[in-house]
């Protein structure tokens, strides 16, 4: 079948212009993008979201047309400059199409999960454009178009070729959006771009949830380098008191025989006041972070952070977590609390002073490698610590919220919102996503994608808090 041997050029038609005309009649088809894909020069450049592209000729029940019917390329810059395409020469059948997907390999998984892939995909048609001539060449086009991720494949008439420099990383979220203003003394500039959700893998992310897995992309934004301290939220507190009740105050004690044992705040300045606030409800985190001129970041803010801006396992990147590089593990035989991932490895023989109950550690002294450093500016604590309250409300990533395909997968500043609360007494239903791991939980909780709920209004010992800043501009 000659569909085979079409498949057999395409390695020898890679980069080929209109100039070159093969010996026999063939369809020359030209695969460029406007995507973030790998590169050699990644400064100012998004994370890249496309690493292959297989190209294949299916018959109308979506089979491969002949067994040597489908190629794979790397999605590169380079590729895409220097040109990709493929020849396909004279079928035998009339019902044949040509697709081509884009997609990272980390993420597509054997079959290639379509909701993390750009597909186009043409008929071979037995006139116009996509009619393989008889003899010569005819040059043709298919476009990847970056925000069609996950979009359900649509057939499109192939266009004729008109040779040009590659689009790719021309779409707008292709390349890092600087901040239009510069952030303050204590907050750095994250600059905007495009990642994947959820991209996260590896033996330490407790919750790959296939399904949530998509680009988002983030407006520069403003973010406090360092979790709220103490010291920082009692001015906020003595000019609110109606707040009073949404923090508890530290007994005095660290006996471990009163719950508050544990928390931070005192109305007084003392001893804690360069260590995170934790035992805060949402309501006065949020009053805070908006007395600032913000709020709490969104998940996807927050993840984006934690990824290292590239979708990283960990914020340092790929290395298995130690006790040395970041605050967890530090549950002791006296810390009242529990969770699905707790953790007493970090504790140590002896643990002193706050360690005896468990503790976080003075927002600004973090272990250097739960520290980013981004635009020349440390950001600290992300992975371990405290936990943090966002700006989401908690759902399921198969929820509304999150998972959509009916629409491609791909979302401009998501934050999921429930609706309002109609009945008080109900209230307990509705939660808040925290992002991050603490003091109390284990390696698994410093992943960059963990996420869970705690109700609205819940004031724990592992949960603290830091505020965004739009950073400029609206949108790209």
């Amino acid at each position: 079948m000659r569909v085979c041997a079409a498949i057999i050029a395409l390695v020898s038609l890679l980069g080929c212009a209109k100039a070159t005309t093969p010996a026999v009649g063939t369809l020359v088809v030209h695969i460029d993008t406007n995507a973030p894909v790998l590169t050699n020069d990644d400064r100012g450049r998004s994370m890249a979201l496309f690493d292959s592209v297989r190209v294949e000729v299916l018959t109308a029940d979506g089979d491969l047309a002949c067994p040597t019917c489908q190629r794979e390329f790397p999605a590169s810059e380079d590729q895409f400059r220097q040109g990709l395409s493929f020849g396909i020469t004279k079928p035998s059948r009339t019902d044949l199409r040509i697709t081509a997907r884009m997609f990272l390999s980390t993420l597509a998984g054997t079959e290639i999960d379509a909701r993390v892939t750009v597909t186009a995909s043409a008929l071979l048609q037995n006139g116009g454009d996509g009619q393989v001539p008889d003899e010569g060449a005819r040059h043709v086009s298919l476009f990847l178009e970056a925000a069609e991720v996950g979009a359900k494949g649509q057939t499109v008439p192939l266009q004729p070729y008109v040779e040009h420099d590659s689009l790719v990383f021309t779409w707008a979220w292709a390349n890092r959006i600087p901040c239009v203003r510069k952030p303050r003394a204590d907050e750095a500039c994250i600059f905007g771009g495009a990642f994947w959700l959820g991209a996260a893998s590896g033996a330490l992310t407790v919750q790959p949830e296939r399904s949530a897995r998509r680009v988002i992309a983030l407006k520069p934004f403003f973010l406090l380098d360092h979790e709220v301290t103490v010291a920082e939220l009692r001015p906020f507190l003595d000019s609110h008191p109606e707040f009073d009740q949404m923090v508890n105050v530290w007994s005095g004690s660290i006996s471990g025989e009163n719950p508050t044992d544990w928390c931070t705040y005192t109305k007084m300045a003392g001893e804690l006041d360069e260590y995170p606030v934790n035992c805060v409800a949402d309501d006065l985190a949020r009053a805070y972070c908006q007395a600032e001129g913000g709020d709490l970041p969104s998940e996807a803010q927050f993840e984006y952070v934690a990824g290292a801006l590239s979708g990283h396992p960990f914020v340092w990147g790929l290395d298995i977590p130690t006790c040395e590089v970041a605050v967890y593990g530090r549950h002791t035989s006296l810390t009242a609390w529990t969770t699905s991932f707790s953790d007493s490895s970090c504790v140590g023989a002896a643990p002193e002073e706050r360690d005896a109950i468990g503790s976080p550690m003075m927002s600004r002294a973090s272990p250097t490698r739960d520290t980013l450093i981004v635009n020349g500016h440390a950001i600290h604590h992300i992975a371990g610590n405290l936990s943090e309250w966002t700006l989401d409300e908690y759902d399921g990533r198969d929820s509304a919220c999150w998972t959509d395909l009916s629409r491609p997968n791909f979302a401009i500043e998501p934050v999921c919102k429930q609706g309002p609360i109609v009945n008080e007494a109900r209230r307990h239903e509705h939660s808040r996503a925290v992002r991050g791991g603490s003091w109390l939980e284990g390696m698994p909780a410093l992943a960059s994608n963990y996420r869970f709920e705690q109700e609205f209004g819940l004031k724990t010992a592992w949960v603290g808090f830091r505020c965004a800043r739009p950073g400029g501009p609206t949108s790209p």
